[in-house]
């Protein structure tokens, strides 16, 4: 087996992998054969991409969830940013 921890797949084929996996055409083990991909990373791919339901009804998956994290985290600093400014301002 090739070792593919170096290679870097585009999300458009990343997303049709899964597609053809979650539509229940090919098994992760043809897929990882004929697209030269681990299973590891295919199971990877589904599991960021699969839908998760939330309690008020309506479904996300783990990539939103992740992005939101991040954007979360760059608003709070954002935030501090702006409250140091204004303290400084507010002193002139």
């Amino acid at each position: 087996m090739k070792n593919n921890s170096s290679k870097r797949y585009s999300t458009d084929f990343k997303e049709r992998i899964v597609k053809l996996y979650l539509e229940g055409h090919r098994s992760m083990a043809s897929l990882s054969r004929e697209y030269d991909v681990t299973t590891g990373s295919i199971s990877k791919w589904v599991k960021s991409i699969e839908p998760i339901k939330l309690s008020n009804g309506k479904q996300t998956n783990l990539t939103e969830i992740k992005d939101l994290i991040k954007e979360n985290k760059r608003l709070k600093e954002e935030n501090e940013i702006l409250k140091l400014a204004a303290v400084l301002l507010g002193q002139r």
